[in-house]
């Protein structure tokens, strides 16, 4: 009976070692390929409810300001009054295509402007008295026209097209934009350069000459999906032709879009 007692007791007493709290055994690892049991942070280390994940910031779009804006009037030498209007695109950040339009445009800059500035100092008329640019924007596509007018009555025209991070749109790219293919562009514009070459009330002794440019103008090497192109303000798909002549220049260069 004492030895039934005795063994009552150390029972009770196993029983309230087991609920006092005292420091439990380590965990044992974790079989392998199963995941380590997860431990819940403090307080302190809780994150905030709805707390954005942490991100690498987001480059920054490109930009458009002027590499020059020049305006002003001018009197040569001899009396003569001239207005001239330069200003030239410089693009703010972007990719490396951005860089090379910026190589371009200074290029431009010192072809065509930089000797006007000589001439004014050396009282000279002058010979370009407008380089201008405008920028349109459409959807996803960034599109940069620049155009130069001489005194010879010529003109002369450059396109970019940009991505939204400055990066360049391709003409094919462009074609796709506008729903169309590289034939159906082709065709498209060889209509609109056989209108613009029709020259119905010219003489008639002109017509060998005049159907000698015609083909030079609707050539194959000359009327292609190559051709500069981009966006217009209406959103619509311009083009930058090279239109032969029988007067003047061999050619000139016009600007035409497909509605």
């Amino acid at each position: 009976m004492k030895k039934a007692w005795l063994f009552l007791l150390s029972a009770l007493l196993l029983a309230l070692c087991a609920c006092s709290g005292g420091e439990s055994p380590a965990a044992s690892p974790s079989p392998a390929g199963t995941p380590s049991p997860s431990v819940s942070p403090s307080p302190a280390e809780t994150p905030p409810a709805g707390a954005p994940a942490p991100s690498s910031p987001a480059p920054e779009p490109f930009a458009v300001s002027d590499l020059i804006n020049e305006t002003g009037v001018y009197e040569d030498s001899v009396g003569n009054r001239t207005t001239y209007v330069y200003t030239l695109p410089h693009i703010d950040g972007g990719s490396a295509y951005a860089d090379t339009v910026n190589d371009e445009m200074q290029a431009l800059y010192e072809t065509y402007i930089e000797p006007e500035f000589e001439n004014m100092e050396g009282g000279y008329s002058l010979v370009t008295m407008e380089v201008g640019y405008d920028v349109y924007r459409n959807a996803d596509v960034t599109s940069l026209f620049i155009h130069l007018y001489n005194d010879w009555g010529t003109s002369l025209y450059w396109c970019y097209n940009f991505t939204p991070d400055g990066g360049e749109v391709t003409n094919r790219e462009l074609l796709t934009l506008a729903g169309m293919t590289e034939e159906d562009f082709t065709d498209a514009a060889r209509g609109i350069l056989t209108e613009a070459t029709a020259w119905r009330d010219a003489p008639a002794e002109m017509n060998d000459e005049l159907e000698r440019v015609r083909r030079l103008t609707l050539a194959e090497d000359n009327c292609n999906a190559a051709m500069p192109m981009f966006l217009n303000d209406d959103g619509c798909l311009a083009f930058i032709a090279r239109v032969y002549s029988v007067a003047g220049a061999d050619y000139y260069y016009h600007v035409y879009s497909i509605q």
